[in-house]
């Protein structure tokens, strides 16, 4: 599956040059990742309305900033979708969400 906010993070992690010492520009980075968003095999979540509400729920519930928006509106368009394992690196940034199993790799 592929949430509209993995898009995203991946436009700004690709082109970031304090990550990467060749980072791709915009221009390579929108090219990558259009193909695999409209790929027949690419299952695609968007959020529904009821996810903005759910968002400053989690926010509030949690005490989390602005560093952690992006972050809360993938676990809750995820938690919409019936979604209930994410892969990622970033393991620390989901643990609050306790209707999310974090995969990390190894």
């Amino acid at each position: 599956m592929l949430v509209q906010e993995v898009c995203w993070e991946f436009l700004h992690v690709v082109t970031d040059a304090k990550r990467f010492t060749s980072p791709l520009t915009m221009d390579s980075a929108r090219t990558l990742l259009l193909p695999v968003w409209q790929a027949v095999e690419t299952s695609r979540v968007a959020p529904t309305p009821e996810v903005v509400p759910r968002v400053l729920e989690l926010m509030a519930k949690h005490q989390l900033g602005r560093k952690r928006i992006l972050d809360t509106a993938l676990a809750a368009t995820l938690e919409r979708a019936g979604v209930r394992r994410l892969a990622t690196p970033n393991g620390a940034d989901f643990r609050c969400f306790p209707f999310i199993e974090v995969v990390e790799p190894a």
